[in-house]
């Protein structure tokens, strides 16, 4: 039940273990054990919705993920999320967390739930907690009526059904979308946040 993750390719092999082989990771823990540079990788998000969805427990044990790098602006469907988790979801308690993740220098593009460390996470049941973003820029833009350039923040995109955020922070970063942006969470729809900051992150919004 437990995967340890030392180097950049065996990050991208368990993003295609979710992605491709629809792996959810449901009871089981992943473990990283270094810090990963994903320069000169084009990032493909960690599960979406009614495709792939992560539901188990990523543990960053303080390590470092830098140049991530997602464009997903040829993605226009409707709640396509970008980050390094694209959806994250939980069904029963202790599934879907994110715990000690730090994330430096990202570069987030897409239309619709866009933050480095997650886009799209739900259930009260998730959790994301001590994850830090710093040197993230994201851009979330209007494509349509779908994917209409809303809910961006430097670490998650869009957080619903009081989902706990706990102990976070957002720095030196810069976040522009077209609605719903935010120096943090982009929106957080009955979103329990506690013991967060953000320092040096500028938000541009139109709406």
């Amino acid at each position: 039940k437990r995967t340890f993750i030392t180097t950049a390719e065996q990050l991208v092999a368990f993003a295609n273990e979710v992605n491709v082989n629809k792996n959810a990771y449901t009871g089981k823990t992943v473990y990283l054990m270094a810090d990963i540079d994903l320069a000169g990788i084009d990032w493909e998000p960690i599960g979406q919705t009614g495709n792939c969805t992560f539901n188990g427990v990523f543990e960053g044990n303080n390590h470092i993920i830098s140049n991530l790098s997602v464009d997903s602006e040829d993605q226009a469907g409707a709640h396509y999320s970008s980050g390094l988790f694209g959806w994250v979801e939980s069904h029963t308690a202790g599934h879907g967390h994110i715990k000690n993740v730090k994330i430096a220098g990202a570069t987030v593009k897409g239309h619709h739930n866009c933050g480095a460390l997650v886009g799209y996470i739900t259930q009260e049941t998730a959790l994301v907690e001590n994850c830090h973003v710093t040197g993230a820029t994201i851009s979330c833009t209007y494509a349509n009526g779908d994917a209409d350039g809303d809910k961006a923040g430097a670490l998650i995109g869009n957080a619903t059904v009081a989902t706990p955020v706990k102990d976070c922070t957002a720095a030196d970063s810069k976040v522009s979308s077209g609605r719903d942006a935010g120096q943090l969470i982009g929106a957080g729809r009955e979103a329990n946040v506690s013991g967060c900051s953000a320092a040096n992150v500028t938000v541009e919004a139109n709406g």
